[in-house]
Formats: C-alpha cells, structure tokens, sequence
C-alpha cells in the first residue's frame, strides 16, 4: 500500500511539474528595459533553463521590446533571447535614433507630430527587429498613447 501511495504522489508531482506556466512581465523606460534584459540573462544563468522556462511574457514600452524579443525565441532559449535584447539595448546606444526637424523644435510644437523627427528611430526599428518573427510564446505588449494618455494593449 505504501509503494502505491508513493508512487501515486510521484506521478503527482511529476505531473504538476510538468504543467508548469511560467510567465515574465517587462517594464517600460529604455534604462530598466536594457537592465531587464541583464536580469533574465543572470536569471537563466543562476536558475537554469527549466526554471526560466517562459510560456508567456508580457511588456510595456521599452518591455514590449523585450516582449517581443523573448517571444519570438522558443522556450527554454531564455538566456539567448536575453543576449539578443541586451544586443538590441547596446545598439541604440551606438545609433541616432532622432533629429531635430528643419525649422527645430518649433516645427515640432507647430506643424509636427514630435518635438523631434523620429525617422531615424522608425529605420533602426525596421532594421534592427527584422529578425523578429512569428511569436513562440504567448506575447502581449502594451504602449501608452502620448497623445491622449490611454493605454494601448
């Protein structure tokens, strides 16, 4: 009886092992998002890939970013996802990603969207994420409209 009653609680556990979620949620802002991407990397390094094992992520902002970086690598490839977000982080510290309009800032307050022209910004996007491909993990990013203050999901 009691190798039955063992067996039965390992089978249990194997079971509720196997049928592990684990999720990650990423915040906004360029600073915290590149040091997230550090985190994750330290994350799967400490923990190992098992534990770091993300079926679902989420991200705001810069977070979404990272979001859609990890969501596009397979589960249980955490650590070389974080190398590719933290890639993706140092990038923009070696790119211009924006310049003044022609007429300056005040173009920008009168006849622009911006402040600034963000041409730049939406080439190395384009450019720097066009690895990025189909999601292999359940991904939800969020923005917040600057125009209105709402939040996009």
């Amino acid at each position: 009886m009691k190798a039955i009653l063992a067996l039965a609680l390992t089978s249990m556990q194997a079971l509720a092992d196997s049928t592990k979620c684990y999720a990650i949620c990423f915040s906004s802002g360029e600073q915290s998002a590149a040091y997230t991407a550090g985190v994750l990397q330290g994350l799967s390094e400490t923990l190992g890939a098992a534990e770091t094992a993300y079926t679902s992520v989420s991200g705001v902002s810069g977070g979404g970013v990272n979001a859609a970086i990890l969501g596009s690598f397979p589960v249980g490839q955490e650590s070389e996802a974080s190398q590719r977000m933290q890639q993706f982080w140092l990038n923009t510290a070696t790119n211009q990603l924006y310049h003044d309009w022609l007429g300056g800032i005040l173009q920008g307050l009168l006849a622009e969207p911006g402040l600034f022209n963000d041409k730049l910004l939406q080439e190395f996007l384009t450019t720097e994420l066009a690895d990025i491909g189909h999601m292999q993990k359940f991904v939800d990013v969020g923005l917040t409209d600057v125009l209105n203050g709402t939040f996009v999901d």
